[in-house]
């Protein structure tokens, strides 16, 4: 009896330990994963920044790589690569997808006009530009593209807000977001709110005088 009962705590023991053990080998699995993706999370957050200050410097959605702030041997993350040159990697064109909205069968297309322009980057920029700005807009507001790029700007600098061209009692005029990192400016969205009559034959908006607003990026 005593034999089975010293086997029987040999074999808990040993569970005891093994379980132990697996404990400890995928608690290190779980530090070494979120290291990883905290790592990814860092890489990505200086490659937005970079792009969001490449944005307001060129006023372009789509920026070339050699247009980027970025370590030398800084390597990015394929989501935000719109074009890859295959004579110089200075010349990738890479941009924000998030503040587009498009999907890959969109910007595909997009791909295509930028290779039959024979990469004129300001002139595809404003085509897509225009198109996802007609893509998202609703009947009171458009603008979104820069309004999304505005949300991304807040995340990673200082947005001060100028209201000296909005009307309080009207509720109408110019409210300008200005970026900065640290001192330096580096852009401004504008939105504005009018009044407007654009919603008439929209069944969800009560028809009369309603509020428009649109957001864009000064120049």
């Amino acid at each position: 009896m005593r034999r089975i009962w010293k086997k029987y705590k040999s074999f808990k023991n040993r569970g005891i330990i093994m379980s132990e053990e697996k404990g400890k080998i995928q608690s290190k699995m779980n530090l070494e994963n979120d290291k990883n993706e905290n790592n990814e999370k860092h890489k990505n957050e200086i490659l937005e920044k970079a792009i969001i200050k490449a944005i307001f410097k060129t006023g372009r959605v789509l920026v070339h790589r050699q247009e980027l702030d970025l370590p030398e041997d800084y390597e990015d993350n394929d989501k935000y690569v719109f074009y890859n040159d295959d004579c110089s990697s200075d010349f990738d064109v890479l941009t924000l997808p998030d503040i587009l909205q498009l999907d890959e069968r969109e910007l595909n297309i997009f791909r295509e006009i930028f290779i039959i322009e024979e990469m004129d980057i300001d002139k595809v920029s404003e085509i897509i530009a225009k198109y996802a700005i007609r893509k998202q807009q609703t009947c009171t507001t458009s603008g979104y593209v820069y309004l999304l790029l505005l949300e991304k700007a807040e995340k990673h600098f200082t947005v001060e807000e100028d209201y000296s061209e909005y009307n309080e009692r009207q509720y109408t005029g110019k409210i300008r977001y200005i970026i900065k990192d640290g001192e330096k400016v580096l852009g401004t969205i504008v939105k504005e709110i009018t009044y407007c009559n654009y919603c008439i034959d929209d069944p969800k908006v009560s028809i009369g005088i309603q509020k428009c607003i649109e957001y864009t990026i000064e120049l």
